[in-house]
């Protein structure tokens, strides 16, 4: 921690500004990342009605091919690997908009990380 605020001063002054307003900057980012997610959620959860409403329509209609079947059953493998992945960065989710000022912690803590 001790390390992190000389180099958050010093990308500070390099950008022309100060502290408080990259850390106000970040938190106003929360909300609209936040809604950001849960857009991406939606679309998830509508990609996945879509892909479980179809499945016995479309394994009906291709009982002769079995490159489709293969095609679809990809296509639900993606979207359960995608809904893990939206699963661990839920909690992400929740605290931009319940904690901002966490989660804008933790985003310049990470890009910092980057620079040492």
């Amino acid at each position: 921690m001790k390390e992190l605020v000389p180099l958050l001063e010093k990308l500070a002054e390099k950008l022309g500004v100060t502290v408080q307003y990259i850390f106000s900057v970040y938190i106003r980012q929360a909300f609209w990342n936040g809604i950001g997610d849960l857009i991406q959620y939606a679309l998830l959860m509508l990609g996945i009605y879509i892909w479980w409403q179809y499945r016995e329509k479309f394994w009906a209609i291709t009982d002769d091919d079995e490159v489709p079947k293969i095609c679809w059953a990809i296509c639900g493998v993606v979207l359960g690997s995608i809904l893990i992945v939206a699963f661990f960065s839920f909690p992400s989710t929740i605290k931009a908009f319940v904690n901002p000022e966490c989660w804008a912690l933790e985003k310049i803590f990470d890009s910092l990380k980057g620079i040492k």
